[in-house]
């Protein structure tokens, strides 16, 4: 499991824990998809001590969306 920061300067200013790596969301889910023994991500709060997992099978499903083009709508279709 990686662990992550959603702010991580705020994270380190409020909690004073030490990162090793600042990596944007979608290059942090890369590392769950390559990294077959990776089960998930868990994410920190920057303001208080909660954090919520992201595991394999929810960052496979957000690749597969981000990799799916948009439908398109008809011609006719204002909005």
């Amino acid at each position: 499991m990686a662990l992550a920061f959603a702010d991580p300067m705020a994270f380190a200013a409020r909690f004073g824990r030490p990162f090793n790596a600042a990596l944007v969301g979608h290059a942090l889910l890369s590392t769950v998809l390559l990294n077959p023994e990776c089960d998930g991500v868990l994410v920190n709060s920057a303001l208080a001590e909660v954090s919520v997992v992201i595991d394999r099978s929810t960052a496979v499903s957000l690749a597969q969306a981000k990799s799916e083009p948009p439908a398109a709508k008809p011609w006719w279709r204002f909005w």
